[in-house]
């Protein structure tokens, strides 16, 4: 993997840098700092021995805040099959992977390739015999205060496992996107948010889920895979573009729900129609009430 991203961005750049710092909780009463303060303390919860992941599920959690669910996929608009001829956008098929869960991790040095950390999904996943099985797509996004990472899996079969799909372009597409090169994936890979609760100021920054951003056009990416994982790391540390972002839109986020989808690009016909790769809701997320991460063995 490596870093490397633009000094600048777009008003399209700028909504994914807003979203993807949004939906980890910015907006948590004492910012930043309290929560690097909290690292120095016992976790405040230790995330459930029969789960793989440390943010609980909506289902799960007492508040329906602080946690995750997995909005359907046709919320998210994306390049119909005559894309090309009208410029028309329809609602998405269902997602080609389901989510599988969301880790947040506190820690002073924000871990890439987390996917081999034992502490986090996959690593968990593995030591529970593989139960929900399949294929991982990790995206992780380095935050100025730690970890922020969101996992869904599929079938082997969208990974490559089995010969293309020509009923499902996306399919194709996606595999061409694991295979490809770095270039090419920073070329293809597209974030869609969309607010399903928060004030006029996030309402107005994030759109209604019709919007792709490029990612690498916001924040720098770096990509790790294994023989079941695939990693996107969005390193928001070292964009100073995106922290001067983050710092003005904090105090809009603090009873956000965002969804959040990934779309690999589809540039000419035998690609189109797009299909969201993956979705998430994250629910009022609060960085204070994440668990602390250990240091990475030798």
């Amino acid at each position: 993997g490596r870093f490397d991203g633009p000094r600048t961005l777009g008003s399209r750049a700028q909504v994914a840098v807003f979203a993807s710092g949004a939906s980890a909780g910015l907006g948590f009463a004492g910012g930043i700092e309290a929560a690097r303060k909290e690292i120095q303390k016992p976790p405040p919860s230790v995330p459930d021995p029969d789960s793989c992941c440390t943010l609980p599920s909506w289902a799960s959690s007492p508040t329906a805040g602080h946690c995750w669910s997995e909005p359907q996929g046709d919320l998210f608009r994306v390049r119909s099959a005559t894309y090309l001829e009208d410029r028309v956008k329809k609602p998405s098929q269902t997602a080609l992977a389901s989510l599988a869960g969301v880790d947040l991790f506190l820690t002073d040095t924000p871990e890439p390739h987390i996917a081999r950390h034992p502490e986090a999904f996959v690593c968990r996943k593995r030591r529970r015999g593989g139960r929900g099985g399949g294929f991982t797509f990790c995206l992780n996004f380095c935050m100025p205060w730690g970890n922020f990472v969101v996992y869904w899996t599929a079938p082997g079969s969208v990974s490559g496992d089995d010969a293309d799909s020509p009923g499902d372009p996306s399919r194709n597409v996606l595999r061409k996107f694991l295979a490809g090169d770095d270039a090419y994936r920073d070329a293809r890979l597209k974030l869609i948010p969309r607010v399903v609760e928060g004030n006029w100021l996030v309402r107005r920054a994030v759109g209604s889920g019709a919007n792709a951003a490029k990612l690498s056009e916001a924040l720098r990416l770096a990509y790790f895979s294994g023989p079941d994982y695939f990693e996107v790391v969005a390193d928001i540390v070292g964009s100073a573009v995106a922290r001067r972002i983050l710092s003005v839109v904090r105090s809009g986020t603090s009873s956000l729900v965002l969804d959040l989808a990934l779309v690999v690009e589809g540039v000419d016909e035998a690609e189109l129609p797009e299909r969201v790769l993956g979705a998430a809701r994250l629910h009022r997320v609060d960085p204070a009430l994440a668990v602390a991460l250990g240091v990475m063995p030798e």
